[in-house]
């Protein structure tokens, strides 16, 4: 199935989590229609399931991590139509692991990689191919100081 005719009309709510090593952020490299999306790991809540469950689960499913502590740092929204996602952001204080590549059981994106970048790589990739929050950011330090509700940029 077409990953943009799957989430098509709806919206989506999404938990991302921000992990950052050594000055460098994580990654998650997703295929979707065969186009590179760069993004930090995470995903859609499912029915019944709390938003920190999600974020477990997802980061756990793409990348193989464990997170020991989180904290709660803004929400950003995506509207392109047809499709629209609500994005809970979580910074990941602490995990267990080293990165793996992992999977996506929804089988609607395939990921190719999970690296950790520095901002600077980040930026010299193409806007289309990151994810909308690193418009925001010139330094580590603007995502820590990143709250509340931060709107999709117009460019």
């Amino acid at each position: 199935m077409d990953a943009d005719l799957f989430y098509t009309n709806k919206i989506r709510t999404r938990v991302c989590g921000l992990i950052i090593n050594n000055d460098q952020i994580l990654l998650v490299e997703h295929l979707i229609n065969n186009k590179a999306f760069f993004a930090p790991p995470g995903g859609g809540v499912e029915f019944g399931e709390t938003i920190k469950q999600a974020l477990l689960r997802e980061v756990k499913e793409e990348t193989g991590l464990e997170i020991n502590s989180s904290q709660f740092k803004f929400i950003t929204e995506y509207i392109q139509p047809p499709l629209h996602a609500i994005e809970v952001f979580y910074h990941i204080k602490s995990w267990n692991g080293e990165p793996i590549i992992g999977k996506d059981p929804e089988d609607l994106t395939v990921i190719k990689s999970v690296k950790w970048y520095s901002l600077n790589e980040i930026k010299q990739m193409p806007s289309n191919e990151v994810h909308h929050i690193f418009h925001y950011c010139n330094n580590l330090r603007d995502f820590f100081e990143l709250s509340g509700y931060i709107p999709y940029p117009s460019f």
